[in-house]
């Protein structure tokens, strides 16, 4: 595993039981799912305000590479903003 950065968000997520496939494996789609509330959780952890209409947040971009399979129970998730832009992060 790799190191996390110094300045990163840390959170459980739990994997629900109906988020898997025949197979035992996590859903695809589910896991893009448990990225956006890693994600969510990270947002409010560090301006601590959630999401609404008048402060909008959008994600135009996200690339996934699949590693590995991810099986059912809890997780460890990282959240950590890698470069800071003139209008994005």
């Amino acid at each position: 595993m790799s190191r996390a950065p110094e300045n990163c968000f840390t959170t459980v997520l739990d994997v629900r039981w109906s988020d898997q496939d025949l197979n035992g494996h996590v859903n695809n789609a589910q896991v893009l799912t448990l990225v956006e509330e890693a994600r969510v959780r990270a947002v409010l952890s560090w301006s601590g305000t959630s999401p609404d209409p008048t402060t909008p947040r959008v994600v135009r971009a996200l690339n996934t590479l699949y590693d590995d399979e991810l099986l059912y129970g809890s997780l460890l998730a990282r959240v950590w903003i890698s470069r800071i832009g003139t209008t994005s992060y």
